[in-house]
This record gives structure tokens, C-alpha cells and sequence, in this order.
């Protein structure tokens, strides 16, 4: 049985198109981007940002967060807030960027003194409660346990989940 190489030219031009292959696999014909649409895969890939659900809608994850101070009214760092209302000594209203969906979100709150603070039987005398107050914000209240007067604190961390 005699073997024969059959050698073609094959091209691909500035549009995508490959000649000198045929749809089969032999040469002398053309693939082109009807051939390839007809021949496709029939479920599409996930293109870049294609996904546009933002990150506040996903389900488990914190709706938004800060970290701020009290003492000064400033917000080291956060997600999905917009802005702080002094409401007075110890008092708080923290406004989202992003409506929560319903004012049946979970607000977790922490305090301390001052940051980078080891907590001991010395340092524990803040405590930091947030509300919420409707979906598009919270109140934050911070006080001495002991005495339950309202203080500004340096350290004020809340997290919200919610739907």
C-alpha cells in the first residue's frame, strides 16, 4: 500500500477565516465563521465581567463593614458605606452606599479603647451596640459597661449581613 503526503497550503486572514481546509478536515475548502457558528459548542463561556451581580448581593457575605473611630468621627477602612452622622458623645449613624434589601439585617459590632489593645480584665470597659435603623443605615452606640455613659471610642468596627 503505497502512502501519500498531500501538502496544502493552509491560511488564516485578517478576519478569522482558514482556507485551504475543509470543514471535514481535507483540503481545498474554506472554515469560515458561519461554518464555525454552525459547529459550535451550544453553551456560551462566562465572559470578562459578564458576571454583574455586585459583591454586596452575595448570599453569606458581609452587606457592608467599617472600621472607624468614635473619638475622631473617621473611617479607617470599609465596604459599602457611604458616610458617618456624629449624633453626639458615643453615638453613631452609619449610612450605606447600597440599600439593604429589607431592615432585617444583622448588625455586629465591636469597641475598644484604643486599636492594637490586648484585651485583659484592665482594658475591657467599652462596649460598642449597633441597630439597624431602616435599609439604608444603622445607629451605633458605644459606652463604659460600669457606668453606661456614652463615650467616644478610637476603635468602632460593625459588620451588616442581610439579604
Amino acid at each position: 500500500n503505497p502512502c501519500y503526503l498531500i501538502v496544502m497550503p493552509i491560511a488564516i486572514n485578517g478576519n478569522g477565516t482558514i482556507t485551504g481546509v475543509t470543514v471535514g478536515g481535507l483540503p481545498d475548502g474554506i472554515v469560515d465563521t458561519d461554518m464555525l457558528a454552525a459547529n459550535a459548542v451550544a453553551t456560551a463561556k462566562i465572559a470578562d465581567d459578564a458576571v454583574t451581580d455586585p459583591k454586596e448581593n452575595l448570599s453569606g457575605t458581609a452587606k457592608a463593614w467599617v472600621n472607624f473611630s468614635l473619638a475622631s468621627g473617621s473611617i479607617r477602612d470599609d465596604f459599602n458605606i457611604d458616610s458617618l452622622t456624629d449624633n453626639g458623645t458615643g453615638l453613631f449613624t452609619i449610612n450605606f452606599t447600597n440599600a439593604m434589601a429589607n431592615a432585617n439585617y444583622c448588625c455586629v459590632s465591636s469597641g475598644s479603647q484604643a486599636t492594637n489593645q490586648v484585651l485583659s480584665a484592665s482594658t475591657y470597659n467599652r462596649v460598642c451596640e449597633a441597630s439597624p435603623n431602616n435599609t439604608t443605615s444603622c445607629s451605633v452606640a458605644c459606652y463604659a459597661p460600669n457606668n453606661a455613659t456614652l463615650v467616644d471610642i478610637v476603635y468602632a468596627g460593625v459588620a451588616v449581613f442581610g439579604d
